[in-house]
């Protein structure tokens, strides 16, 4: 206990300026939260699924697994992580349905421990892209599901009959569904909830692409791709590493590598998986000198990221030397 209130001013400060700090170093030490920026877009011929992801690291990898006894083939984008994980972020299985998720502030849920399966330990990602071929198999199987006490994602689903859902913590606790309506030309989620106003920044990103899917319902994978280009990120904290647009009727998939879209891959979900089980690094499907250009953008973001980091940590230094001091020339300048 602080007996001196001469003390309590400058104790207070230091303390106010330890836990700035220790925030700031947090901050600093850890790469930005996944982003994304993900839409479904239809018309009459045509069902397309466009997603950017948003993340750090330029070991890319796409996963192909054919249908095994009940499950159904798919195909998953991902990436290693600086502990050696390789984690999938979004995948599209043999019937068109694919999935991507965009990140969101945490928000609770309600838990629900008497439903049959569970996200930590089933992992809804993988039962969806083996068991639903369409977005209201992906949704009832998502109401058997406990997700747990909270929740930092907001889950984007797309279907080749050009049915959509962003899947979001709710106000009440429980899941929300945000469906694209028979009206609708296109569903557009990025980093904000639809369900729970004020729950993430609706942000350039959203507001640019929105714009351009607004002008035209003759959608082509070309236009798709321009809307992503157009909301890439090239940051100080993220960097886009994957862009994907997935015709769902035709069930291809166009890929783009670490923010290069002068040259993308076409893929055919049906053609790859007949060749059977395996993951392939993603620029092996590139030419050499895209693969040189993403890279070299790629390193250009890390030295930022990294140059970024070491002056936040110099800065957060610099604040608690500053504390100590202020606070010892306090104590010093109030003993008997």
């Amino acid at each position: 206990m602080i007996r001196n209130r001469k003390l309590l001013l400058p104790w207070s400060l230091c303390l106010v300026l330890i836990l700035l700090g220790a925030a700031m170093l947090s901050q600093a030490l850890s790469p930005a939260n996944q982003l994304c920026t993900i839409f479904t877009a239809k018309n009459d011929e045509t069902v397309l699924f466009g997603s950017n992801e948003d993340w750090h690291s330029d070991e890319l990898f796409l996963g192909f697994y054919p249908a095994e006894d009940d499950q159904y083939g798919s195909v998953h984008i991902g990436y290693r992580d600086g502990t050696g994980q390789l984690n999938f972020v979004s995948a599209i299985n043999e019937h068109g349905l694919i999935w991507a998720v965009n990140s969101l502030p945490k928000s609770s849920l309600n838990p629900h421990p008497d439903r049959p399966y569970s996200h930590k330990a089933d992992n809804y990602f993988s039962t969806i892209t083996h068991y639903a071929p369409t977005v209201e198999d992906a949704i009832a199987l998502s109401r058997q599901f406990d997700f747990g006490t909270s929740m930092e994602v907001q889950i984007h689903i797309a279907d080749a009959t050009g049915d959509a859902v962003i899947i979001s913590p709710g106000p009440d606790g429980e899941l929300a569904y945000t469906r694209i309506s028979p009206e609708q030309d296109f569903l557009l989620s990025s980093n904000f909830n639809h369900a729970i106003p004020g729950n993430g920044k609706q942000g350039w990103r959203y507001d640019t692409a929105y714009a351009m899917l607004s002008q035209t319902n003759t959608y082509t994978s070309e236009y798709a791709r321009d809307v992503l280009d157009a909301v890439k990120l090239d940051m100080v904290t993220t960097f886009t590493l994957t862009s994907t647009v997935a015709d769902l009727k035709k069930r291809e998939i166009t890929i783009f590598y670490l923010s290069q879209f002068n040259e993308g891959v076409t893929l055919s979900i049906d053609d790859e998986l007949i060749k059977g089980q395996r993951i392939l690094p993603l620029e092996d499907f590139f030419s050499s000198s895209t693969v040189e250009a993403g890279k070299t953008a790629y390193r250009k973001f890390e030295i930022r990221f990294r140059a970024a980091q070491a002056g936040l940590v110099l800065l957060v230094g610099c604040i608690l030397l500053f504390g100590f001091l202020f606070l010892r020339k306090r104590i010093r300048r109030h003993k008997p």
